[in-house]
């Protein structure tokens, strides 16, 4: 009898940790939740720490890498986040050339991670073939001695061994136990997803190759005895997608970096006008798969504005988890030691930690199929508001009210108020620091709870080359009057980051954040040396930077100048469209610097995604604000052709989108070139930098069919282009422009 009770204890303990999966797939392709039928609708980000760059660079701040997670998932549930992304560098640091499972700190890490996240009710995408060198960027780490080292990405689709390495880590993987939950890792109940690879070589033109990869990575999956639902990249080139829709996969991932990942330093002007469509959601041969988001940001930008607008396009195409990539560890934050052209942390980048918050509403309150119209337009949407003049996003809901910066719009519905967060000032609050608060209403409805954290001091470009020896951002505390205006409470007081209660008694000061010994020093470059764990690359130099002067008198402005160098250059890229080929010169004979912009070839060819056309630009807002009022008379271009190429593009864009230039002469010797600013005509401007994987316009749509006359009150950018329509068939070949400098006469 005894033992009869033993072994239905024993089997009972494990089908208690083999539970039902927390979610299924109807057969429209839509994400359930088991308990109740409902949509999912999940949110969050990407967090690498147990692996890689993210890993080593704990290190470097000497940090505590277990306190670490810790810390950054309270941050995840404090911002109302509920989805992780699992990526997991197993296939470079956690194998053999085999595909044997090896364990060290990597596996340990991303077991506790995902105990972590379960405990606060964070949902997870697990992602275990990354692909990507885990050396990156330090290349002198030697802990890539996985399977990967031995294989291409191309050989995971097409070489024999390289796909049963594959197949017995993923078996290994899904079969180990987590040493914290007990559990094995295909049974832990918050990973509802698993993705066969993070971003695999895509061989559109190789459908059965693909077809016998993909299937035979989900017959090992499920031989595992894991019941997830398994997606495949889709947006590596969604050419692949009917070969993915017609595989045994339950959906498709997606990406999206509307600035590209390449810039090296923030971007400038108008992050909404290229976001309105990501057209390839809604590819008929993906239906009735579901669809997911494994990666996305809006790299290189300050403030988070595109996110929102960004995550409302994912959700009108039926997109169920979205994930950022990738979320800064607090303690790497100030420096950004992570993923350099990717900057989000709730403390350190305050505005798009609020935007992103805003985003998770979005997630749950927008609905698949929603119009939407193109900007300016679908500024307004729901409960949301978006603004690029007053760089703000803002849910204004019944219950809650969320501002990414200053903001004066009245509260839907003040009595029912329950979260309020932001930047700033509102009508609820009068505040100017900068970093983000969040006021809660108490169950008693007679108190709030306010959690105030430390001014953000900008003190270096955060998507310059990382170092640790320097800092990007650095945290302010310091006392600041906090005025709150709320039903039944009017209060003012001097305030210090941490956390208060206030009633109409006034504030009381409850607790100190965890951090906040952080929060309260600064530390500088290192004084001497460089840190034995420190990279090579972040050894001190005696180099420095100057910007070169420019023309700027009583009527002349300087918009271009090749003195400047191609740092604030962007140009179009080299990826299923012409040729482009760009680089800083020295013209004869006076020596000048000047941008050589070339191609080979402009005769349209169906294989591009992109038009017959390459492109620079240059921000000139900055180079404009003193002229307010004032419209120039003259455009003065110094430029050559080359090659016997006659004709160029100048082209003005303003905040909007819309774009008026000219098609001007080119000799084959420099020359100053003058044209009419009055004369300025209607032509499509170019996005730059270009997105990736290729979701974006080519031409911004705002700039097609533009009527009316510049606005030179909001000009933002100038372009130059070697455009395919300006030359007759049959000489389009070999085409290029060198341009010393654009000056507007006023």
């Amino acid at each position: 009898m005894k033992k009869i009770i033993l072994l239905v204890g024993i089997m009972l303990a494990v089908l208690g940790l083999q539970a039902k999966e927390l979610v299924y797939q109807d057969k429209e392709g839509n994400i359930r939740w088991t308990k109740d039928n409902s949509r999912v609708a999940l949110y969050g980000a990407n967090y690498c720490l147990p692996s890689a760059c993210d890993f080593r660079a704990a290190v470097y701040v000497d940090g505590d890498r277990d306190a670490m997670i810790s810390e950054d998932l309270d941050h995840f549930k404090r911002m109302g986040w509920d989805g992780l992304r699992l990526c997991f560098w197993g296939d470079w640091q956690n194998t053999d050339a085999q595909g044997n499972l090896i364990q060290n700190e990597h596996l340990r890490l991303l077991e506790r991670l995902i105990d972590e996240a379960a405990k606060r009710d964070i949902y997870m995408l697990l992602s275990p073939i990354v692909t990507y060198n885990s050396q990156w960027p330090e290349m002198t780490d030697s802990t890539n001695t996985g399977f990967m080292n031995v294989y291409s990405k191309p050989d995971l689709i097409l070489d024999s061994a390289a796909k049963e390495a594959q197949k017995n880590y993923v078996k290994q993987l899904l079969n180990h136990t987590n040493r914290y939950t007990g559990r094995k890792i295909k049974d832990e109940p918050n990973i509802i997803f698993v993705e066969v690879s993070n971003e695999p070589a895509q061989m559109a033109d190789k459908p059965e190759a693909m077809t016998d990869y993909i299937n035979g990575m989900v017959d090992a999956i499920k031989s595992a005895g894991c019941d997830k639902l398994i997606f495949y990249n889709v947006s590596q080139d969604f050419k692949v997608a009917p070969i993915v829709a017609a595989s045994k996969v339950d959906g498709g991932t997606y990406a999206w970096y509307p600035q590209g990942l390449t810039s090296y330093r923030t971007v400038k002007g108008n992050p909404l006008l290229c976001v309105d469509r990501y057209e390839q959601l809604a590819d008929p041969a993906m239906k009735g798969k579901s669809k997911i988001v494994y990666e996305f940001d809006s790299t290189q930008r300050d403030g988070g504005l595109q996110v929102p607008a960004m995550v409302r396009e994912f959700v009108r195409g039926g997109c169920q988890f979205i994930a950022m990539f990738s979320y800064d560890m607090l303690r790497t934050a100030p420096k950004n030691l992570g993923w350099d052209v990717q900057f989000t942390n709730m403390v350190y980048t305050p505005r798009k930690a609020v935007a992103s918050m805003i985003s998770a509403e979005i997630v749950r309150r927008w609905s698949p199929g929603e119009p939407n119209r193109y900007y300016p337009a679908n500024n307004r949407f729901g409960d949301f508001r978006l603004s690029y003049e007053e760089d703000l996003a803002l849910l204004n809901s019944g219950d809650m009210y969320y501002h990414s910066a200053s903001v004066s719009d009245r509260p839907k519905d003040i009595a029912a108020l329950r979260h309020i967060a932001g930047i700033g000032s509102s009508p609820m609050v009068q505040y100017e620091g900068n970093g983000i608060y969040f006021l809660d209403r108490d169950d008693n409805r007679n108190s709030w709870t306010l959690e105030l954290y430390p001014d953000i001091i900008a003190v270096d470009d955060p998507y310059a080359v990382p170092s640790a020896y320097k800092d990007v951002v650095v945290a302010s505390s310091r006392e600041r009057e906090f005025s709150v205006s709320l039903p039944g409470i009017k209060r003012t007081t001097v305030v210090y980051p941490g956390k208060y209660r206030i009633d109409k008694n006034g504030f009381t000061r409850i607790a100190d954040h965890p951090q906040q010994k952080l929060y309260s020093q600064y530390k500088g470059w290192p004084s001497h040396g460089a840190h034995p764990a420190y990279p090579e690359r972040w050894s001190p130099r005696d180099w420095y930077t100057t910007i070169q002067p420019t023309e700027e008198t009583a009527n002349l402005t300087t918009v271009l100048n090749a003195c400047e160098g191609l740092k604030n250059i962007d140009y179009s890229r080299n990826f299923e469209s012409p040729e482009c080929r760009i680089r800083l010169i020295r013209t004869a004979p006076d020596m000048n610097n000047a941008y050589e912009l070339t191609t080979p070839d402009l005769t349209e060819n169906p294989a591009w995604r992109t038009a017959a056309d390459v492109s620079l630009s240059h921000f000139i807002a900055d180079e404009l604000w003193n002229r307010k009022g004032t419209a120039p008379k003259k455009i003065k271009i110094w430029a050559m052709g080359l090659n016997g190429t006659d004709r160029a593009l100048v082209n003005f864009m303003d905040k909007n989108g819309r774009a008026f230039g000219a098609d001007f002469t080119l000799s084959g010797s420099m020359k100053m070139i003058e044209i009419d600013a009055a004369a300025l005509q209607p032509y499509p401007a170019v996005v730059l930098p270009q997105d990736w994987p290729g979701v974006c316009s080519y031409y911004y749509p705002q700039s097609v069919g533009v009527t009316g006359q510049p606005d030179w009150e909001n000009m933002e950018q100038v372009q130059i282009s070697l455009r395919g329509n300006l030359y007759p068939e049959g000489k389009k070949q070999n085409k290029g422009i060198v341009i010393e400098k654009i000056l507007l006469e006023y």
